[in-house]
Formats: structure tokens, C-alpha cells, sequence
């Protein structure tokens, strides 16, 4: 019996070998996740306070000039791929936001809380 008994020690140290690796990555998962969350939150942030309302601006700048004549129809259109370029952009960076923010409380097991707030907050 002493060979079983050593061999399941083994299987036991394996085992709790096994489950603090699982247990460091996901820590480490985590704050890779947080970090990212963070970094395109504030990226966002920034192009939202700062971009979006001078984007529309100069939408509209742009379209005035088309209209008097006062730039062609090459740069026009180069000017308003340009600006809905950045617009597109934006809004990329602010769906990976949400899919950042999704993915953390999935792997913080926050999930089911998060939506039970949301869905009392209604």
C-alpha cells in the first residue's frame, strides 16, 4: 500500500501544482484585462471629449466649402475619408471598451451582479 499512497501524495501535489498555475493565470489574465480596460477607456475618453464635437464641426465646415465651390470634389471627399476615418476609429476603440469591460466581469465572476444591478436599475 505504500507505492499507492505515495503515488496519490504525488497526484495531490501535481493536483495543487496544477491549480495555482490555473490560479496565477488568471490573476494575471485578469490584470492584463483591467489594464487594457483601462488604457481603451481612457483612450476614449479622450477622442469622445475632444473629437466628436469637432469632428461635426468640421463635417459641417467641409460641406459648406463643397457647397460654395471653395474645394473641390477630389479633396472634399479626401477631407470627409479622413474625417469619418477617425469617427470609425472611435467607435471601434468604443466597442472594444465594452467587450474589454465584458470579458473582466466574466473572468471576475461579476457577471450575473452586473446584470442584476442593471436590470433592478430599470
Amino acid at each position: 500500500f505504500s507505492s499507492n499512497v505515495t503515488a496519490a501524495k504525488h497526484e495531490l501535489i501535481q493536483a495543487e501544482n496544477d491549480a495555482r498555475n490555473t490560479f496565477q493565470k488568471i490573476i494575471g489574465d485578469m490584470d492584463s484585462i483591467r489594464k487594457k480596460y483601462r488604457i481603451l477607456y481612457d483612450a476614449w475618453g479622450v477622442w469622445s471629449n475632444s473629437s466628436q464635437g469637432q469632428l461635426d464641426t468640421y463635417l459641417d465646415l467641409l460641406e459648406r466649402l463643397r457647397g460654395k465651390g471653395e474645394m473641390s470634389i477630389s479633396d472634399y471627399l479626401l477631407q470627409l475619408q479622413q474625417r469619418l476615418d477617425t469617427k470609425v476609429a472611435g467607435q471601434k476603440t468604443h466597442g472594444q471598451v465594452w467587450v474589454t469591460w465584458v470579458t473582466w466581469l466574466t473572468y471576475s465572476g461579476q457577471m450575473e451582479g452586473w446584470l442584476n444591478t442593471a436590470k433592478e436599475e430599470k
